[in-house]
């Protein structure tokens, strides 16, 4: 069997059996979060740990719930811009508040543990396994249907309210959801 050479700098003491000589994978015997895996047939493949999935999932979690919330405050002063001194835009982050509290309860928060749940399962942890493939392709049309209706609002009063407080909603229960992360220790070793 032809042993792949790790890369410059590294130390790893290498180990195999019948059946990894049987599909020419090589593992580090190492417990190191970033081991790669060698394989004569395909290109090293980075592993990672569980906490470091956690840690980007945590980190894209917060981003998203920040960013809604900023997107949502934004569209309010367009809004209060169009007509001054309504109670409209006080309505909708009452309703966001709200609305975006029930949802980290009962949606987000079961969301983001079955996500931990996943994580902590997983063999081989890869770097792009912090989601899953289907929330990927969920949060690229999310992003889209969102960056759509908020172009769409400009310059609408009522279609402002609604959009800033269906973003409001959303930023609220993702920052309200992620006690779940903290709860899985996801930023302690």
């Amino acid at each position: 069997m032809h042993l792949l050479k790790p890369p410059a700098g590294s130390v790893i003491l290498w180990r195999t059996n019948q059946l990894q000589e049987q599909h020419q994978i090589l593992k580090p015997i190492t417990r190191n979060p970033r081991e790669v895996w060698y394989s004569r047939d395909e290109q090293p493949m980075l592993v990672v740990s569980a906490r470091s999935l956690k840690i980007l999932a945590a980190l894209v979690w917060y981003i998203g719930g920040t960013l809604m919330l900023l997107k949502g405050r934004s569209l309010l002063v367009e809004a209060d811009a169009l007509k001054p001194e309504q109670v409209w835009p006080w309505l909708a982050v009452v309703a966001g508040l709200f609305f975006g509290g029930l949802q980290a309860k009962f949606l987000f928060a079961r969301s983001c543990q079955k996500n931990m749940d996943r994580i902590d399962a997983l063999d081989r942890p890869r770097v792009w396994q912090f989601f899953r493939p289907g929330f990927f392709a969920a949060l690229t049309v999310m992003i889209l249907v969102g960056a759509t209706l908020s172009r769409l609002a400009h310059n609408n009063y009522p279609f402002l309210i609604g959009v800033a407080a269906l973003d409001l909603n959303i930023g609220i229960a993702l920052l309200g959801s992620s006690y779940v992360f903290w709860q899985h220790k996801a930023f302690v070793k």
